[in-house]
């Protein structure tokens, strides 16, 4: 949701100007985010964001917090009644967004459904829906769909469910290179000053972590090849009727060359989206941005750039700690052959270490977040996800 469309939204409702449903309830959900975001500013800070200089109170939010949730409520249980459109969509995203990070998972998985059904009636899943449309709305309606495919498939690994959306050839759940050059050459194709187009992923890539108005899609291209990686994972080491199907030796080597990929992931990594750097190389970056506020623009790119490092730290601690468990399951059977079992205990040290070491960079990396509570509060399922993967390997080196 762009600021232009909140600031219309408060307009209209201010000016008396008459809305529909999916205006009241897009604008009720950007309130109850943007009171959400207040209870993180100091007083000090808070009163230089507001023209009138008045801070609410801690209690006055609080009050506002408890009738805008009254409200989403309502116009949630009242959705199907009406028409849906874009803004029902970003409406409903915002909501499922908001209930994951206060009541959890499970509640918020049910509102999501409801968006990839809207999101899928719309026609964002077809090709044919982004023909002839402006610069401005292919940027949105893009992102819409790679976010949502992205929190999909988060949904399921956290759930242990299948998938809403399914790959379909019309509009794949993944940006590949060649999408990516497609994408980017439709973006070009707006712009007056630019007439050659874009032949090659990597001349692609360049151009785009080069400019801060599509830095953005550079980081949707690299979070979706580890949303891949990330769905490979559940289906190798979380389908039974798969770890079931595969003797013990073509698992493990699947396991491995997972955690081949993940490293190999790690590896292609521009600077932009590296924890050591991605700080100082958005602020040179930044100094193109004329239009629009780079500090806003900062905060947008850092959480997404530190979620997508978690995203891939968790996977690492959940794919070591399964060859963990394989190995040791299987140890047994390895009974009379020296040289498999002195190969099993290097994987097995290797797995060990390459945990523990993703577990101490979740935990030092959330220990320099800014005190932003709301928006990193995403961060908290794996921080915790590192906390307990270390209690586990202290307890096991008591036994």
């Amino acid at each position: 949701v762009t600021s232009c469309e909140t600031k219309k939204l408060v307009q209209k409702y201010y000016n008396q100007e008459p809305m529909d449903f999916s205006e009241k309830f897009l604008l009720n959900t950007c309130l109850i985010y943007g009171i959400q975001a207040s209870f993180t500013l100091y007083s000090n800070e808070g009163i230089h964001v507001r023209k009138d200089k008045h801070m609410l109170t801690p209690d006055q939010m609080k009050e506002m917090d408890h009738k805008l949730f009254i409200n989403c409520a309502y116009f949630y249980g009242k959705m199907m009644t009406h028409s849906s459109n874009l803004f029902t969509l970003k409406a409903l995203l915002l909501w499922s967004k908001y209930v994951l990070i206060i009541l959890g998972n499970e509640l918020s998985a049910d509102i999501f459904a409801k968006a990839v059904y809207i999101m899928q009636s719309l026609g964002l899943h077809k090709e044919s829906y982004y023909e002839n449309l402006s610069k401005k709305d292919f940027i949105l309606t893009r992102g819409l769909w790679w976010y949502c495919v992205s929190t999909d498939r988060l949904n399921s690994v956290r759930l242990s469910i299948p998938p809403l959306i399914a790959s379909q050839n019309n509009c794949p759940v993944y940006l590949s290179e060649d999408i990516f050059v497609k994408d980017l050459n439709i973006l070009l194709a707006y712009d007056d000053k630019y007439e050659d187009q874009v032949t090659n992923f990597k001349d692609a890539l360049n151009y785009a972590v080069s400019h801060h108005n599509h830095l953005r899609m550079a980081i949707t291209y690299y979070g979706s090849q580890l949303v891949k990686i990330e769905a490979d994972m559940v289906a190798t080491c979380f389908d039974s009727s798969n770890i079931l199907s595969l003797p013990f030796e073509k698992l493990l080597n699947k396991a491995l060359g997972l955690d081949h990929k993940l490293k190999k992931w790690r590896e292609s990594l521009h600077p932009v989206m590296r924890l050591e750097t991605f700080r100082d190389y958005y602020k040179i970056l930044s100094v193109q941005n004329t239009e629009q506020k780079p500090e806003f623009q900062f905060e947008v790119i850092c959480s997404r750039v530190i979620l997508y490092q978690f995203r891939f730290l968790s996977l690492g601690i959940t794919l070591n700690l399964f060859i963990i468990s394989l190995i040791d399951d299987n140890m047994e059977r390895m009974t009379g052959n020296p040289v498999k079992i002195e190969i099993l205990k290097q994987i097995k040290a290797a797995a060990i270490t390459q945990y523990t070491e993703c577990s101490r960079k979740i935990l030092k990396t959330f220990a320099t977040l800014k005190h932003q509570p709301f928006m990193y509060r995403e961060c908290v399922h794996f921080f915790y996800t590192a906390i307990l993967s270390l209690m586990f390997k202290v307890i096991d080196g008591l036994d």
